[in-house]
């Protein structure tokens, strides 16, 4: 039996256009302390399984590449991390990206003004399991608030 949930966390953000908005994003912490809290949970993910997404710029054009987590590239590199492919190689995957609901439609041509929405990270957790313990689904909640959550409580 396939189960799937989605796990949102983010926080409220309205301001004037231009200004900074606070709120968790994937790269706000290293995939390593994620796995630890994960671990502590006794959730075991797959260094080996696990995937980074990356957007990336050769010239002036933007292209992705999905490479293994553990990959580092050089500090000079222009790259972003768009997405953790996370997988402990049984019967568990979960995809984090960063995410945004924007509630202020766009204006064109209008400069200035007010900005609002939803901002965060969200995260599809797929199980494929006969017998399913239905904490895991909230291990992994906490897991993810204590890893991304903190200085947003």
């Amino acid at each position: 039996m396939e189960i799937k949930e989605e796990i949102v966390l983010s926080v409220s953000h309205y301001g004037p256009v231009g200004s900074r908005i606070r709120c968790p994003r994937i790269n706000d912490q290293n995939y390593e302390i994620l796995f630890a809290n994960l671990r502590s949970a006794g959730i075991l993910m797959d260094l080996q399984l696990s995937e980074k997404t990356l957007r990336y710029y050769v010239g002036n054009a933007v292209r992705e590449s999905t490479i293994p987590i553990e990959t580092s590239l050089p500090s000079y590199s222009r790259e972003s991390l768009q997405s953790y492919a996370l997988r402990d190689g049984k019967n568990l995957e979960l995809i984090l990206r960063n995410w945004n609901h924007n509630s202020t439609p766009k204006r064109e041509g209008v400069i200035g003004g007010t900005v609002s929405g939803e901002y965060g990270i969200v995260g599809n957790l797929t199980l494929n399991v006969s017998n399913l313990d239905p904490e895991i689904i909230n291990h992994i909640r906490k897991s993810l608030e204590e890893t991304y959550m903190k200085k947003f409580r």
